[in-house]
């Protein structure tokens, strides 16, 4: 009895040092791809940029906007770089014969599987922690600081809209519809002594010929002893705020947390208007972790193929394919829900789905 209690934990010893040395080989391949694919997105980013230097725009600041970007992209890649990464180890480990070695003492593909979520769900944690807090305080530090160095106005942004001051009239946009419309504005005029002279409420504008057209105005002008209120079906504002710079005031789904995107699509629902754009955004995050398992999942049968076959470069060449393939069907997916009004859930979830039984398929046939 004793001599078999013994050789359990030996066993079990065995299992857990292979555990670990599997989960340290994947980890450091998983991190080199995703550092070397969020850096070349972010060198795109910069490019992109560098198209507004020399307009009160520096290459400092082109950089330092590209570089914001680089937590989101962490957590958005994280299930292709994880794919990657564990093919990449996992290859390793095979040419070398080090995954013959570990199953002819019992490591068994289930034992690989369990190191290398292990390994994935610790490093889910950590992105997943940057990508929900860091990515978004990233993304609006770096939009107000390239409106600020491009258009030298400071604005005041929430998911009610943003406030600019304009000479002496403060406004408050609650809605930028589109590059040239906006919905329920508001501009308070001040004489010079800050009191207020003149209050403006237009139920939308569009941008014509270098100037507003506001429409469905309500006006209160204020005078020492009196006040007296108008309407006006439409009126010219002639101000500084055009399509470009208006680009601040759009709260994009990148730059909310969790949290923040189910309030944001309350408020939105609240008021009627068209939520798809954020609600995939929000099914986006949530459904990355269910991605990057799937991925983990679909690394184990390329690495448990046939060992003796000579074309593991094929095999790993044909997993960085479906990794590929993967992101860029979640992305069509996520267009279709926002432009169809297709449940957001359901196409959020098709990719992982797809790809989930096509590796319980391969892994069923290699064990």
């Amino acid at each position: 009895m004793a001599k078999a209690s013994s050789a359990i934990a030996q066993w079990y010893s065995v299992m857990t040092i292979l555990e670990r040395y599997v989960a340290r080989t994947v980890t450091r391949a998983t991190l080199t791809t995703l550092i070397a694919l969020v850096a070349l997105l972010v060198l795109f980013n910069f490019i992109d940029e560098f198209e507004d230097v020399g307009r009160g725009y520096e290459t400092l600041d082109a950089f330092i906007v590209g570089s914001l970007s680089a937590p989101r992209y962490l957590y958005e890649l994280f299930p292709v770089a994880v794919l990657i990464g564990a093919l990449l180890a996992l290859g390793g480990l095979a040419s070398h014969s080090e995954i013959t070695a570990m199953r002819s003492v019992g490591f068994s593909s289930n034992h690989l599987l369990k190191a290398l979520l292990k390994m994935g769900a610790v490093l889910m944690a950590i992105v997943a922690l940057m990508g929900e807090y860091l990515g978004p305080i990233a993304e609006n530090f770096a939009q107000d600081y390239r409106h600020a160095k491009l258009h030298g106005t400071v604005v005041m942004r929430s998911r009610h809209g943003f406030w600019a001051r304009e000479g002496d009239s403060f406004v408050n946009i609650r809605r930028v519809a589109n590059g040239s419309t906006i919905q329920q504005v508001k501009i308070y005029d001040f004489k010079k002594d800050n009191t207020l002279s003149l209050a403006t409420s237009a139920n939308s504008g569009e941008h014509i010929n270098e100037e507003w057209k506001l429409k469905d105005i309500q006006q209160t002008e204020f005078t020492a002893l009196s006040l007296s209120n108008r309407q006006l079906e439409s009126a010219t504002w002639k101000s500084q705020f055009d399509p470009s710079v208006l680009a601040v005031a759009v709260v994009r789904p990148t730059m909310l947390s969790t949290t923040e995107l189910i309030e944001y699509i309350d408020f939105l629902d609240h008021n009627g208007q068209n939520a798809n754009e954020y609600e995939v955004a929000l099914w986006t995050k949530l459904a990355t972790p269910i991605a990057s398992i799937v991925m983990l999942v679909l690394a184990v049968p390329f690495a448990l193929g046939n060992q003796r076959d000579a074309s593991r470069g094929k095999r790993i060449f044909t997993g960085m394919i479906l990794g590929a393939s993967f992101y860029l069907l979640s992305r069509a997916m996520s267009y279709v829900a926002v432009a169809y009004s297709v449940s957001p859930g359901l196409m959020v979830i098709i990719p992982s789905l797809v790809f989930l039984g096509s590796a319980l398929w391969l892994l069923k046939r290699v064990r």
